[in-house]
């Protein structure tokens, strides 16, 4: 994030960040494709065991492009240790209100995003779900993300973060309560990814653009830790929703998280990061 605000202006931000998601998309596109053909094509556990080794390289071999980034290096005035940053966090968040409205924005959302795997889960408790249909399902979610990803490129001059919140918030919000009416349609579950997908697309386009605006080049490190230091709940959530579901059951707990995620349509309002409406790229 440190990285991007020194190299990206201000007025071109929210379509890269619209088109570096796109293309995040398509090559995951064509990684889940290969991922379901493996998935097919070789017996458990062969097939993981390749999937695993195939998914390390590739990342070994990403990791070397961190390596070639020319950065312009931030100057340290004062040097913090972990408890003095720590204790800090309160007073930031109570001196900027943007800070704690995109906090309580990303916590929201955050279960919608912690609750996607056991969308898998739930399917698997009511219908027999195969190494093709889990394919499917991981296809299905990237075009997703692909198609919302180039629509929201297409728009970014037309609409701001606060209404992508908006559209991430309504679509979090139906995606757990939906898949409650299709679990007895097996054939038509798998589209229930399709949203999934432009869910966790336009949800990451924001949290980036959203903390780019209300951070400057000076506290914009130290407010990318406090955003992952203050999601707690993409961090708790997964550990305790298999407890939840066993005593709630499945259709408690989606409800319960669909009307938590809802709560970011009505939060994203207060903030205050509009973009000016005719940058151009």
């Amino acid at each position: 994030m440190d990285i991007f605000g020194k190299s990206v202006k201000a007025e071109k931000r929210k379509k890269f960040f619209t088109l570096k998601e796109s293309i995040t998309s398509i090559g995951i596109f064509i990684s889940a494709l290969v991922v379901r053909e493996l998935l097919k094509r070789f017996d458990y556990p062969s097939n993981y065991s390749l999937l695993f080794f195939v998914a390390a390289v590739l990342l070994l071999i990403a990791s070397m492009g961190f390596w070639q980034i020319r950065e312009k290096r931030s100057k340290i005035s004062n040097k913090q240790g972990l408890i003095t940053f720590l204790k800090k966090i309160p007073a930031e968040i109570k001196q900027n209100p943007n800070l704690k409205y995109y906090l309580l924005i990303i916590n929201f959302l955050g279960f919608g995003m912690s609750l996607l795997p056991f969308l898998i889960l739930f399917a698997k408790e009511n219908f027999e779900l195969s190494d093709k249909m889990i394919g499917n399902f991981l296809v299905f979610r990237v075009v997703g993300m692909v198609v919302s990803g180039l629509i929201f490129y297409r728009l970014s001059t037309k609409v701001n973060y606060k209404f992508m919140v908006r559209a991430a918030s309504l679509a979090g919000a139906l995606i757990p309560l939906v898949s409650l009416f299709l679990v007895n349609y097996e054939l038509y579950y798998q589209f229930l990814f399709l949203f999934s997908g432009f869910f966790v697309s336009v949800y990451k386009i924001s949290k980036s653009g959203i903390l780019m605006e209300i951070s400057t080049i000076e506290n914009r490190p130290a407010y990318t830790g406090i955003s992952g230091a203050g999601d707690i709940a993409s961090l708790l959530f997964p550990l305790i929703a298999g407890l939840l579901i066993s005593v709630l059951g499945f259709h408690i707990v989606f409800i319960g998280i669909s009307l938590i995620v809802l709560s970011g349509f009505f939060i994203a309002p207060n903030l205050n990061c509009t973009q000016p409406l005719n940058e151009t790229i």
